[in-house]
């Protein structure tokens, strides 16, 4: 009997994230390629793990590592906000129409799937590590890469920091620059 419920909670999580899944694998597509990185393993979805993978081959430069990380950070992150926006102007010009409210909440839905996969993942801080370890880098940029590496670990240490973070980053920034639309009013 948990097996199933455990099936429906795996499909229900592939169904809320498959867009930001999708934009994260195609980000990191393009680096793979844009790098000439070989993939070894490529797999979309399977049952253990609902998502996917890639298995790159190590990556061997700082250049390389720092667009892994960053580059899915500051697009999935943009992406977020700018699709999540609008649906802010629902209170705020009263809207009611069924059919735009229901095109909001589709944006909505895929800005925090991509919000979701913005932050790193732990193997990506673990190899910018090792990386910095290795590379003499000027002293301001090394110890901005380090805090980053803390700040970065420290949000991806729970599960569902990403899910606090997709929200926080389409909700709150907006707020923080003065607009404040459907979830303020």
């Amino acid at each position: 009997m948990h097996y199933y419920k455990l099936i429906v909670i795996i499909f229900l999580v592939c169904t809320i994230t498959l867009p930001g899944s999708v934009l994260q694998k195609i980000i990191r597509d393009f680096i793979v390629k844009y790098f000439k990185v070989s993939v070894q393993e490529l797999e979309y979805f399977e049952i253990n793990n609902p998502i996917g993978y890639t298995i790159d081959q190590p990556i061997s430069s700082l250049k390389q590592t720092l667009a892994f990380i960053f580059l899915p950070f500051i697009i999935c992150t943009l992406i977020c906000v700018l699709l999540t926006f609008p649906f802010q102007a629902i209170g705020l010009f009263g809207i009611t129409d069924d059919r735009i409210i229901f095109i909001f909440l589709l944006l909505v839905w895929i800005g925090i799937s991509a919000g979701i996969y913005a932050l790193p993942d732990q193997e990506a801080l673990i190899n910018l590590d090792i990386q910095l370890d290795k590379t003499k880098v000027n002293i301001w940029l090394y110890s901005f890469l380090r805090l980053t590496i803390i700040i970065f670990k420290f949000m991806t240490c729970f599960r569902f920091n990403s899910l606090i973070y997709a929200f926080a980053i389409s909700y709150f920034l907006p707020w923080l620059f003065g607009f404040k639309g459907q979830l303020f009013t």
